[in-house]
C-alpha cells in the first residue's frame, strides 16, 4: 500500500476510493481483470490494407500482429507513429478512385431488457465472457439466455448471443479472450498467421482468412 503522502499524487483515484467505502491509505485496493480498450479491430498487414480496397487502419483500431497475440497499452503510441507513417509513405503514391454510391437503411432494434432482466444479463455474461471463457459455460449462458422470456427478445439478448457464438468459435486464447479449454500454446510466431480479427459466422460454417505480415516499407516510384 501506498503512503498517504504517495496517493496525493492520485487524487481521483483516491476520491473514488472513499467515494465506495474503503480508504486507500490503509486498506488493500480491489482489482478486477479488464480489457481497457478493444484489442484487435481491422485485419491489416504491415502497411495498414485491409482485405476491403481502400480501407486502411492503424493505431488501435487495427490488428497488425506487431504485438504478436496481446498488446500493451504503454506501446499504443509507438505503434501509431510507426504504423502511420509507414501507411503514409504507402499512399502518397495511390490515386484515389472515384466513389461509389450504395444502398442504406435502418435497422429498428427489437424491444429493450428491463433493469432486472439486465442485471442478470451482466451478471451471466460475466461469469460466461469474462477474462476466463469456456465452451460448457457458455453453451449454458445461451440457453439460460433463451429461456429466459424477459430477456430472450430483447436486443441486447441478441447482442450478447452473437457475442457468445463469436467466441465460441475462436477455439484458442487471443487477446483478451483467454480459453481455459484451450491447449497450451508457449510460443509466438515471429510471423503471425493467425485468424482475423471479426470471423464472419453464418450458422455451424465460419467464414475465417489469414493475414500474413510483410516486413518492409516498398520502394517509392520515381517519377
Amino acid at each position: 500500500m501506498l503512503s498517504p503522502t504517495a496517493w496525493r499524487q492520485f487524487p481521483t483515484v483516491r476520491s473514488l476510493c472513499l467515494a465506495h467505502g474503503f480508504d486507500p491509505c490503509t486498506q488493500p485496493v480491489p482489482v478486477t481483470p479488464a480489457a481497457h480498450f478493444h484489442m484487435g479491430g481491422i485485419a491489416v498487414d504491415a502497411f495498414g490494407r485491409s482485405t476491403l480496397p481502400g480501407l486502411y487502419a492503424v493505431g488501435e483500431v487495427a490488428c497488425n500482429g506487431v504485438h504478436g497475440a496481446n498488446r500493451l497499452a504503454s506501446n499504443s503510441l509507438l505503434e501509431g507513429v510507426v504504423s502511420g507513417r509507414r501507411l503514409g509513405a504507402l499512399l502518397r503514391d495511390v490515386v484515389p478512385s472515384p466513389g461509389r454510391q450504395g444502398r442504406s437503411g435502418w435497422n429498428v432494434l427489437p424491444e429493450s431488457a428491463g433493469e432486472a432482466a439486465l442485471a442478470r444479463l451482466r451478471d451471466l455474461l460475466w461469469r460466461s465472457l469474462g477474462p476466463v471463457r469456456e465452451e460448457t459455460t457458455m453453451c449454458r449462458a445461451v440457453a439460460e439466455i433463451r429461456a429466459d422470456h424477459a430477456l430472450a427478445t430483447s436486443w441486447q439478448a441478441q447482442l450478447a448471443g452473437r457475442l457468445l457464438q463469436a467466441a465460441r468459435a475462436r477455439q484458442l486464447s487471443l487477446g483478451a479472450h483467454h480459453r481455459g479449454d484451450a491447449p497450451r500454446i508457449d510460443s509466438i510466431p515471429q510471423r503471425i498467421a493467425t485468424l482475423a480479427y471479426g470471423e464472419i459466422v453464418d450458422g455451424s460454417q465460419t467464414q475465417r482468412r489469414r493475414v500474413m505480415k510483410e516486413s518492409r516499407i516498398p520502394p517509392r516510384k520515381s517519377p
